[in-house]
């Protein structure tokens, strides 16, 4: 599934995933989480463009919270998950300054493996890009 390609922040959600072990368990969407890097070269903006930011994968490892499994049929709910890092998915090949830059589309791992992991970062209609007219990776071949 191709996404959107637009530029994340860490407000940004993943989407749902389900538990190998119990299947009426299910991790709901959860933010990103993590933190940015502030570009120096590239600028947004009309009159009087700012430097834009991407997120820092590499300073995010470890900081994107855990997704509590919600289950209606077991119960205590499975444990948590651990999502440790960003995967390049959409977007394998543009670089802002040095850095892969994370765009709709790539996606959260998971520990333990989920079904549906990695977890696709979308673009929802309610928490959006900060830069909608930047697309990546959305041309085909």
């Amino acid at each position: 599934m191709a996404g959107t390609g637009t530029i994340v922040n860490p407000s940004m959600l993943d989407t749902i995933s389900t538990s190998p072990v119990q299947p009426t368990t299910t991790y709901p969407p959860q933010v990103i989480g993590g933190t940015t890097k502030t570009l120096e070269t590239i600028l947004s903006g009309g009159d009087e463009p700012e430097p834009i930011e991407v997120m820092d994968v590499e300073a995010s490892m470890g900081m994107h919270p855990q997704v509590i499994g919600v289950d209606p049929v077991a119960t205590p709910n499975y444990p948590l998950i651990d999502r440790p890092s960003i995967v390049a998915v959409q977007n394998t090949t543009v670089f802002f300054e040095g850095e892969l830059v994370t765009c709709a589309g790539d996606a959260m791992l998971s520990a333990p493996i989920t079904i549906g992991s990695p977890r696709p970062i979308i673009d929802p209609l309610t928490i959006q890009t900060n830069y909608p007219t930047i697309r990546i990776g959305t041309n085909p071949l």
